[in-house]
């Protein structure tokens, strides 16, 4: 009788959301950008083969192709004219609105959710507004100078949008579970508005992309020494994702062990960060990359041996899906989302925010343990399934579609 219930339930949510439809609203695309926003169109496409999909881009170079999407919208005015941009965006929307579509999911662009949310007042449209991030856990200094004090208010200003976009949406969406406690506490969301949603990896892609190459061949095409242990670092080279550590924890590394080299794959923010690694003299043993574009970087994680995210604040990473997928053991710093995303083996080598001895140590176990590593990659891979985009876009459906 359980299993006649279940079953009609399917079917029900099945008819629900091919009768449904959904319009998904994120800040850019661009299939040459360094951005996670290319993953989206994956996603999409996904969710597509069960409902009806419209998708708004607000700063987009050139449209995807999104199968089974009903139709792409890629603003003209991005951040030119704000203004023109919000009068824009809330015409797009009406149409939608015009062809049945009642729910509007916003990915992270606080712009958006605050421009749809208002417009959510006057029709009946319901706002889904997603954001995963630990912003407060470094704040910038007031400081004497002028650079500082705008650096502070564009800060409170980025973060009083995100409290604004929460206040206007009908629902607040964020993943993993820990940072659903994180925004109730800290941006007073309601409980009863809060919705989890995973960020999801293509599985199968990387599977297609590993079939192709080896490591060495990788290592070969990619620039990167053929015979020694590589530590990965992929991100936005900052005091939020951690780029500050990068040295010290080399100067560290180096001087245990000899046949490791780090590798740094993102565009860099700290200020003197290059002149700082050049003065160091590391003879080729710490490489800084730069930006690459985010179909290419998965290279990287299969040329190498080990992922080191050693961020002070972390919602829910990319990078960890991408790296775990790609079967690389992880040492992170225990911020955000992370505990709830890794394998009950990676427990050990989540430390403590800040601590870069314990990085340091946990690292050089690894780096020292090819048989740990192995083990870990292998749960690694196992846990990953959790996040592919077929499952996510199932929990889609189940939470925002057919709610």
């Amino acid at each position: 009788m359980k299993l006649s219930s279940s079953n009609n339930s399917q079917s029900r949510r099945k008819r629900e959301a091919l009768s449904s439809s959904v319009c998904y609203v994120f800040p850019q695309y661009d299939a040459h950008d360094h951005q996670h926003f290319i993953h989206i169109a994956r996603l999409l496409e996904e969710i597509g083969k069960h409902t009806k999909v419209y998708a708004i881009i607000e700063r987009c170079s050139s449209p995807p192709i999104i199968q089974h999407a009903a139709q792409v919208y890629c603003q003209i005015y991005g951040r030119r004219n704000k203004l023109f941009r919000a009068f824009e965006l809330v015409r797009m929307a009406s149409k939608i609105y015009q062809k049945g579509c009642r729910k509007f999911f916003i990915r992270i662009s606080t712009f958006a959710g605050i421009t749809l949310g208002l417009l959510s007042k006057i029709i009946g449209i319901k706002i889904y507004f997603w954001h995963s991030g630990q912003a407060k856990n470094v704040v910038p200094p007031w400081g004497k100078s002028m650079a500082n004090i705008l650096n502070r208010w564009n800060w409170e200003l980025r973060e009083f949008a995100v409290y604004l976009a929460s206040k206007f949406a009908d629902y607040f969406v964020t993943g993993p579970e820990s940072m659903g406690s994180y925004y109730i506490k800290n941006y007073k969301v309601n409980p009863k508005k809060l919705i989890i949603l995973y960020n999801d990896i293509d599985i199968k892609r990387l599977e297609e992309i590993k079939g192709r190459f080896t490591k060495a061949t990788l290592r070969e095409q990619l620039g990167l020494p053929p015979n020694k242990l590589i530590a990965l670092f992929v991100g936005r080279v900052s005091p939020l994702k951690g780029g500050s550590y990068l040295l010290p924890l080399a100067k560290k590394l180096f001087q245990e062990v000899n046949n490791t080299v780090i590798v740094v794959v993102g565009e860099v923010f700290l200020e003197g960060f290059l002149q700082e690694a050049q003065a160091q003299d590391l003879k080729g043993r710490f490489l800084v990359k730069g930006s690459v574009p985010n179909q290419e970087v998965i290279k990287y994680y299969l040329a190498s041996d080990l992922f080191i995210m050693p961020s002070n604040e972390q919602g829910f990473p990319r990078v960890l899906l991408e790296a775990m997928a790609a079967g690389l053991p992880v040492v992170a710093f225990d911020v955000g989302g992370v505990r709830d995303i890794i394998s009950k083996q990676q427990l050990e080598y989540l430390v403590p925010g800040g601590s870069i001895q314990s990085f340091v140590e946990r690292t050089l176990k690894l780096l020292r343990n090819g048989k740990e590593r192995k083990v870990l990659s292998q749960a690694g891979l196992e846990q990953v399934e959790k996040f592919s985009t077929e499952k996510v876009a199932k929990m889609f459906l189940d939470r925002i579609v057919t709610s």
